[in-house]
């Protein structure tokens, strides 16, 4: 109601810019992933006209989120892929820190893992330099739910707990709803209340500090991970059993024992500090500089 007075206002006054505000406004109060799309279309072009950025930019930012709400993710992926000019535009690195997080759950919603622990990563390293704890909430959620999938439930228990400690008062949207009934019940009932629990207190009581700590040691794992694949191909490290099975590479190689030397040759045996820095490092190679603005 009150984006559609406010609409009707502006166009009574016949002010061009507070138009274009207002069609902001009323895009992102759509009910409908079909309403959403045409009211943001339509809103995107007088925000253009006027040469808004910064308004082009949330009205942007916020439909996608408003699409995952309403169950769209492959809209709330357009819209991401709409964002990143007008964000690079803008050259404003909350902008970013708001748009990784968008695409890191419709990756997520997608299927799309690799991409959406990037964009998580890429989110968490933002919320880290410009000291946001309240905006880490998400991507602590979103490598939660890879640790589901990867299968590690105590890891994302302890993710889903340092996400709650960093809630802020936030209040309960479709969006979590939606990640909690996909992968952090089942992962409770799989793993167990009590140690589901446990481990959730756990990392409640990790300071912000430690809690991205944490959650950036995926880059590490994953890291380790790439390793190894590329290392059982140069080396041939599945053993026969395993090749006469006639399981997938991957597979093969993720199962303990098979491939320990690769591990042990490219990090000592296990993750290091020093690993997790260098993960941190290979992060910001990606996509974002130590100053936590945007590579070119």
């Amino acid at each position: 109601m009150y984006a559609g007075e406010a609409l009707h206002c502006a166009n009574v006054a016949g002010d061009s810019w507070e138009i274009a505000e207002a069609s902001r406004g009323k895009a992102i109060a759509s009910s409908s992933s079909a309403d959403l799309r045409e009211r943001v279309d339509t809103a995107a072009l007088m925000l253009t006209e006027v040469g808004n950025v910064r308004q082009l930019a949330a009205l942007l930012t916020s439909a996608s989120y408003a699409a995952l709400c309403l169950g769209s993710e492959r809209d709330a992926a357009d819209f991401a892929a709409r964002t990143i000019p007008v964000a690079r535009a803008l050259d404003s690195r909350f902008t970013w820190m708001i748009h990784t997080g968008n695409r890191g759950l419709a990756a997520l919603l997608t299927g799309e893992t690799e991409e959406a622990a990037h964009a998580f990563l890429e989110q968490l390293t933002l919320c880290h330099d410009m000291v946001f704890p309240g905006v880490a909430f998400e991507p602590l959620r979103g490598l939660a739910a890879l640790a589901v999938l990867s299968g590690d439930d105590e890891r994302a228990a302890t993710l889903v707990g340092a996400a709650e400690a960093h809630r802020n008062a936030r209040p309960l949207d479709p969006v979590e709803t939606r990640l909690d009934q996909t992968f952090f019940e089942p992962a409770r009932t799989r793993y167990g209340s009590a140690g589901w629990d446990a481990a959730a207190r756990q990392g409640s009581a990790l300071s912000f500090e430690r809690a991205v700590a944490c959650a950036l040691d995926e880059a590490a794992r994953r890291k380790a991970r790439r390793t190894r694949l590329r290392y059982c191909d140069s080396h041939q490290c599945e053993s026969p059993e395993d090749r006469k099975g006639g399981l997938p590479r991957d597979e093969r190689v993720g199962r303990r024992g098979i491939c320990d030397r690769a591990a042990d040759d490219a990090f000592g045996g296990e993750l290091s500090a020093e690993v997790v820095a260098e993960g941190h490092e290979d992060l910001r190679g990606a996509g974002v500089q130590k100053n936590g603005e945007r590579a070119a």
